[in-house]
């Protein structure tokens, strides 16, 4: 409901009346009004006096909010709100319900998200890049384990070699020793047969020159 009205001194008086049935079942119901007298203003919720902010919270409880206008549709309103764009018909929305209100905090948290994401993606690349340095690192001691244990075995395959070749070498100086004994007994039988023929020859050079002398 509204009122108005002009006294003598040209006063306007302004007073606007809303009543909200809340359940028509238990008679709940609460009124809203709001009084304009000059520059000054009066709250009232179910006809008790309230602040301004508490006027307006109260209403933003039943999803009524006066700065967005979406509770009542002024003359030529809905010629206007059907010319604007897409965008501006965007931003109307949110401005109508409410959201307009959390863009701010939408952003930062939104803001904060592709921080954290980022830091994410940063995170994920720098773990993959030390598991490539790790993989790297891993393959190069198995590279170098296994040069160590073919250095290893090619040191024993050396020692292997030049012990099989010193044990021959010994059977060999032995089966040569053998054979240098086996010699030398023979050249000394050779000589003491050669003594033998020589002291033979000796005796019948003997024997000629006394058969001479005679």
């Amino acid at each position: 409901m509204e009122l108005l009205s002009v006294n003598q001194c040209h006063e306007v008086h302004l007073l606007l009346l809303f009543l909200f049935i809340l359940d028509e079942s238990e008679e709940k119901e609460i009124t809203f009004q709001r009084s304009v007298q000059g520059s000054s203003s009066e709250y009232r919720v179910n006809n008790t006096v309230v602040p301004s902010q508490e006027y307006l919270q109260q209403l933003e409880t039943l999803k009524i909010n006066v700065k967005a206008k979406n509770f009542l549709v002024f003359q030529g309103a809905v010629e206007s709100i059907a010319m604007k764009n897409p965008k501006e018909m965007t931003t109307l929305f949110e401005e109508i319900s409410g959201s307009g209100a959390l863009k701010d905090e939408y952003e930062r948290l939104k803001n904060q998200m592709q921080k954290a994401q980022e830091e994410l993606n940063f995170a994920y690349q720098k773990k993959k890049g030390i598991n490539a340095e790790r993989k790297e690192a891993r393959l190069e001691k198995e590279e170098a384990d296994k040069y160590a244990r073919l250095k290893e075995d090619l040191n024993d395959k050396l020692v292997e070699h030049q012990l099989f070749r010193l044990f021959h070498n010994e059977r060999e100086m032995k089966n040569l020793e053998g054979e240098l004994k086996s010699k030398q007994r023979e050249v000394e039988k050779i000589e003491r047969k050669k003594e033998k023929a020589e002291e033979a020859l000796k005796e019948k050079k003997k024997s000629k020159e006394s058969i001479a002398e005679n």
